[in-house]
């Protein structure tokens, strides 16, 4: 062995036993207490109202992802490819449950799968979804969003070769929303808005991907970036970590960062936005030719912070008895 491949060799161990051991085992520390004094928050944290209940935990503590999804399975639609598992909510038509076929929660090949979206009622919430908003004189109002009731025909099934058509009706306006997925990781979502209505509609586009509370396997690292991340543009990277944006959420509670102050927004066309754990990334890629207003942001809300990144679209115009997609 050459003298310099000794050199290198040592300074990676030397690094490790003195430098990232005791980091690893810092860090994992300080999440153990962390997550146990969250577990302690949100068991006795105060619910939201009715209207809220929907993306709110249950009252005696947060609910497990599978009584969320046995309470509204007669509302989904199945997703099924050879490499994802999982379904879409038709209450928003939220992608909210997401496993991957050939990954495994640990090295045994019988533990579950990994989950990497589960609803935002139940703990570790994260999901994507896609609305349109309306404009109505110097207003805004929203056409479809997280609560919006889809409705899709019985025995949709999303795989490669079955795209679904999801619809809702709403005073005048009918969107047809067809998902399609290929055999790996990718859904195309495309939209078809009908104006019924008998004069022309402003309309825009958006898309949010959140999460509720930090990742169930979070553990600092000072190597892999996880929190909020995109490209606005065709060059312009922007990332914020976790922490990061945790801090953000309390300053807005203390008055310290505006009401509507963001942690990024900025305008460009192209691009890509989302939010990533140690391991897994779920993104949206808008339109590239579309010019859109993309930003990150962090609230705090029933003792946990919610983190999305989101843009919204250009307005466009549906013609009285026309149609936009």
């Amino acid at each position: 062995m050459r003298r310099r491949d000794v050199v290198i060799i040592g300074i990676f161990v030397g690094f490790e036993m003195l430098y990232n051991g005791p980091e690893r085992e810092r860090a994992i520390a300080e999440q153990r207490a962390a997550q146990a004094q969250q577990e302690q928050v949100e068991t006795g944290a105060t619910q939201g109202s009715a209207a809220d209940s929907a993306d709110a935990p249950a009252a005696n503590g947060p609910v497990e992802r599978e009584q969320v999804l046995a309470a509204s399975a007669g509302a989904r639609v199945v997703i099924d490819t050879p490499n994802v598992d999982g379904s879409i909510s038709l209450q928003g038509a939220r992608i909210d449950d997401l496993n991957l076929r050939d990954y495994r929660r640990t090295v045994d090949d019988t533990s579950p799968e990994v989950t990497v979206l589960a609803p935002m009622s139940s703990r570790y919430g994260h999901d994507a979804f896609f609305g349109w908003e309306l404009q109505s004189g110097p207003d805004t109002a929203t056409l479809a969003d997280a609560f919006s009731a889809w409705t899709a025909e019985e025995g949709a099934r999303l795989t490669p070769e079955t795209p679904v058509t999801l619809t809702l009706e709403d005073n005048g306006l009918r969107i047809a929303r067809t998902i399609a997925i290929d055999a790996d990781y990718m859904f195309t979502i495309t939209d078809v808005i009908t104006n019924t209505r008998g004069e022309a509609v402003q309309l825009r586009p958006f898309g949010t991907v959140r999460r509720d509370g930090m990742p169930q396997d979070y553990v600092r690292n000072q190597i892999v970036h996880q929190g909020l991340v995109g490209v606005f543009g065709e060059r312009n990277l922007r990332q914020f970590t976790y922490e990061n944006a945790q801090k953000h959420a309390r300053d807005r509670v203390r008055g310290r960062v505006g009401e509507e102050e963001r942690l990024e927004e900025e305008q460009a066309q192209g691009g890509w936005l989302g939010l990533t754990d140690h391991y897994w990334l779920t993104a949206i890629i808008p339109d590239q030719s579309e010019r859109m207003s993309a930003y990150f942001d962090s609230r705090t809300e029933d003792a946990s912070t919610d983190f999305r990144a989101a843009y919204r679209g250009q307005w466009r115009e549906a013609a009285a008895g026309g149609s936009v997609t």
